[in-house]
């Protein structure tokens, strides 16, 4: 089924793959996603301001595409407060074990 599979254009390029092949080949092209999951592995429930103060980068705007493409693929999840807390789900964590 099409739905279940991930398509990427970011770079001009269509990759339509497994879910892990593309977590992996973006990884490559995009270290904050990295930088993302181990931060909320350390702190769980981190806000989109907390993760722009801890990864030092200028603003939630970076943040947006990288943590909404993450959430897509069952690997972050959020509970919903005033301001959106962020936390690494069960895949999540067993991706991060794995890279």
């Amino acid at each position: 089924n099409e739905d279940s599979k991930i398509v990427l254009t970011g770079l001009g390029k269509k990759i339509i793959s497994d879910p892990y092949c593309c977590f992996t080949w973006l990884l490559e092209i995009d270290p904050l996603i990295i930088k993302i999951m181990k931060s909320l592995s350390n702190n769980p429930n981190k806000t989109y301001n907390d993760l722009v103060s801890y990864l030092e980068i200028e603003s939630k705007d970076q943040l947006y595409s990288p943590v909404h493409w993450l959430a897509s693929l069952g690997i972050l999840s959020y509970i919903r407060t005033k301001e959106r807390k962020w936390k690494l789900t069960k895949k999540g964590r067993l991706f991060l074990k794995n890279i």
